[in-house]
């Protein structure tokens, strides 16, 4: 029987044949899919205040008629919130008192008309704010009740149109019609008593408007995307979240 012999050199061969062969492909490293959760805090309201005080006068046109304040900020975001307060206020009776505010771009609103009965200011601070619980109450059992706090705009009344130069009718009922608005400029206070002997003779110490950005959700945005060696630290960057008018105050990456 014939046989073959395997020489030690042909061995040799095929272990190199095999090993060179043998070269299997690169692992693909791994990706990273970070998720970021934001959260935010409210940026401040600003303030502008006029410090000349309001005269009222019985059935009569306030002075100075308007008051205004002179506003200019850097307040930007999608939708903006607008506070108006009267601070010191001193009216014997309020009934009679109306109060018309006008925004530099037009828009008007009515703060108070034909409320608070036989009510009053007495060192009242008032502020008119859309959010608040109640409006100024009407109702004619009003004797010896003092209005301050912080209330939505109310008018009860009709044909409230103000004396020149304010502004013609309709007037806006609602804050939020500045809420879209160009804020800067000169916002005017018009003010007046429409009923004689109604006790609506008093001053207001001054005026101020707050101006606040408002932002729905802060949007998160993880960067990337991110690619790594297994076992190589990885540098993820949330700095492209942002929430419009507020301040992101905290960042939570879930892996």
């Amino acid at each position: 029987m014939r046989t073959s012999r395997l020489l030690s050199s042909s061995l040799v061969a095929l272990v190199l044949a095999a090993s060179c062969t043998d070269d299997p492909t690169a692992p693909e490293p791994p990706e990273a899919r970070p998720h970021l959760d934001v959260s935010a805090t409210a940026a401040d309201p600003v303030t502008f205040c006029s410090p000349a005080s309001i005269s009222i006068a019985d059935n009569a046109r306030a002075t100075p008629y308007p008051s205004t304040i002179d506003v200019s900020t850097g307040v930007a975001g999608n939708f903006l919130k607008v506070t108006v307060t009267l601070n010191q206020a001193n009216v014997p009776g309020v009934q009679g008192l109306d109060v018309l505010l006008q925004g530099p771009g037009g828009q008007t609103v009515m703060l108070m008309s034909d409320v608070g009965g036989s009510g009053r200011f007495l060192n009242s601070v008032v502020t008119f704010d859309d959010d608040a619980l109640a409006q100024i109450p009407t109702g004619t059992n009003l004797g010896g009740v003092t209005f301050s706090g912080t209330f939505r705009p109310s008018n009860s009344g009709t044909n409230d149109q103000m004396p020149s130069p304010a502004p013609l009718e309709p007037y806006g009922s609602t804050m939020a019609v500045f809420g879209n608005a160009n804020l800067n400029g000169t916002w005017k206070l018009f003010v007046r008593d429409d009923m004689l002997l109604s006790g609506g003779t008093g001053t207001i110490a001054s005026w101020c408007i707050s101006i606040k950005a408002l932002s729905s959700v802060p949007v998160a945005n993880a960067g990337g995307p991110y690619s790594a060696i297994e076992g190589t630290p990885v540098a993820f960057d949330g700095s492209a979240c942002t929430d419009d008018g507020n301040g992101i105050v905290s960042y939570a990456w879930n892996f």
